[in-house]
């Protein structure tokens, strides 16, 4: 086998640095449960999730109360 030694941490890229600066200044910062409530109005995710007790769908608002209280 060939056997490399391992690389040291490369430096970030110009290019990454300042697109992660303009979508920081567009957005801030986005909470996770923002996103999961948004996806969960576009594509209806949840209906795919069952509890453990049985096989009735949890809604998307018990989603996201559940995701928040996990914290």
């Amino acid at each position: 086998m060939d056997q490399r030694p391992p690389l040291g941490k490369q430096e970030e890229p110009a290019g990454l640095k300042a697109l992660k600066a303009e979508i920081s200044h567009r957005w801030g910062v986005i909470d996770l449960l923002d996103v999961l409530k948004d996806v969960a109005h576009v594509t209806d995710y949840t209906t795919a999730f069952t509890s453990a007790r049985g096989s009735w769908c949890i809604g998307a608002w018990s989603a996201a109360l559940c995701a928040s209280t996990a914290r």
